[in-house]
């Protein structure tokens, strides 16, 4: 496994692990909604539209979340890539 790949696995362990936070928070928030729902249609008469909505925003906040953490992982792997390749160039002009 190379440095970066390395590199990788770990920020993306470590970044999905604080997105996650937002996904559990979604879920619940959804399912929430679907238990009230649930409630009402034992009642008689549900607003299918109110559970529709959640789900979609559940949906919704978990490709957000997964996007921004890959937009993080990627930045921290450039950046320590970058950090790699100037500290090599800086060792070949030492020796």
């Amino acid at each position: 496994m190379t440095f970066e790949q390395k590199l990788g696995f770990e920020v993306a362990k470590e970044m999905l692990d604080t997105h996650n936070g937002e996904l559990q928070k979604a879920k619940d928030e959804f399912f929430e909604v679907f238990g009230e729902i649930w409630e009402k249609a034992k009642e008689k008469g549900i607003k299918m539209f109110d559970l529709e909505e959640a789900l979609y925003n559940y949906l919704d906040t978990i490709k957000e979340e997964y996007y921004k953490a890959g937009r993080a992982i990627d930045g921290v792997v450039e950046r320590e890539t970058l950090k790699n390749e100037v500290a090599k160039a800086k060792r070949k002009k030492i020796v």
